[in-house]
């Protein structure tokens, strides 16, 4: 039984060397034999081949700032792994951390005793903060894909509702090298009973997810034809926007991000909350919700004189 910090990390980096293994199976055993804590609570599903932490992050301070508690996971973390798990967009703890993998690594064990092979890093760590927002009892989780979408870890949670924020050419090892072919493994994580939320798409990703939902048959919002952004400036420090969201317009929201990818960004959060809720948001929530975003390691300003700013991308779009 993991005791302290390192050993929970231990724990954890034993199980990189199993590297990618796209599927179900593992996690779905691991989740039920933990009770399946992912059904527990209603979930934002968000995938993307660009974007969705900037999402998951926003939608989190948007539904935060409703006063509701929710539970965010996200990946890869960007200096600890505890930086995956949060609350309200709060960081889980060494401790909270420490006691969340030790109730997970027993049925970990038993698991690789069951089926004679173990679950990898990022099916332990998802099922981590399933079960860890399962004994917060929050009132909802926002969760992000860790690769493509249909066979990939999360995907084992219904989610009520589904973002793509976009598809480009990433991953063809595991995705296909189409956009089409892309496009559909993210789709797949909008399932019936769901509403699938379609970021800014290509025509070809595009006539994807709209044949996709209509063969379900699910609701598909579509930015620029279900809702969009509006006006949007530069502010000091991020942005001033307008959002026209499903069911409501949302002026004056400031966001404090820089880059003007995340107002699109923003605009597909604010939807996918509307979403979530079946109604209009707000209007001072929002404002709050959007105020209060941040995205560590995006176009982050970590220091002056001279300016040093960091970000990342792993693919041409990003």
């Amino acid at each position: 039984m993991v005791e302290t910090y390192q050993e929970a990390v231990a724990f954890l980096d034993r199980h990189i060397g199993l590297g990618v293994k796209p599927g179900l199976d593992r996690i779905g055993d691991l989740l039920e034999l933990l009770a399946n804590p992912h059904q527990a609570y209603p979930l934002i599903h968000i995938t993307g081949s660009n974007g969705k932490t900037s999402t998951a992050r926003i939608a989190t301070t948007l539904l935060a700032a409703h006063g509701l508690t929710v539970g965010t996971f996200t990946s890869p973390h960007l200096e600890r792994v505890e930086e995956r798990l949060s609350i309200n967009g709060v960081h889980a703890t060494e401790q909270e951390f420490v006691e969340a993998v030790g109730d997970v690594e027993m049925f970990a064990d038993l698991l690789e005793q069951r089926r004679g092979e173990r679950p990898t890093y990022f099916e332990l760590t998802a099922a981590i903060a399933f079960a860890w927002f399962s004994s917060h009892a929050v009132d909802v989780a926002v969760v992000e894909v860790g690769l493509g979408g249909r066979l990939d870890a999360t995907n084992a949670a219904d989610g009520a509702v589904a973002v793509v924020t976009g598809v480009s050419l990433e991953h063809v090892n595991y995705l296909g090298d189409t956009i089409p072919e892309i496009a559909r493994e993210k789709l797949a994580i909008a399932k019936p009973g769901s509403t699938l939320i379609a970021g800014p798409m290509s025509s070809e990703a595009d006539r994807e997810a709209v044949h996709y939902a209509q063969s379900i048959p699910i609701d598909l919002r579509r930015y620029g034809h279900d809702y969009r952004l509006g006006e949007a400036e530069r502010a000091v420090g991020g942005w001033l926007c307008e959002v026209e969201g499903v069911h409501g317009t949302y002026p004056d929201l400031y966001l404090p991000l820089h880059g003007r990818h995340q107002t699109t960004n923003l605009a597909v959060a604010v939807a996918a909350v509307e979403e979530l809720f079946g109604r209009a948001l707000s209007v001072e929530a929002a404002i709050e919700g959007a105020g209060a975003a941040s995205s560590p390691g995006r176009l982050e300003v970590i220091g002056h004189q001279p300016l040093v700013v960091v970000d990342g991308a792993h693919n041409e779009e990003g």
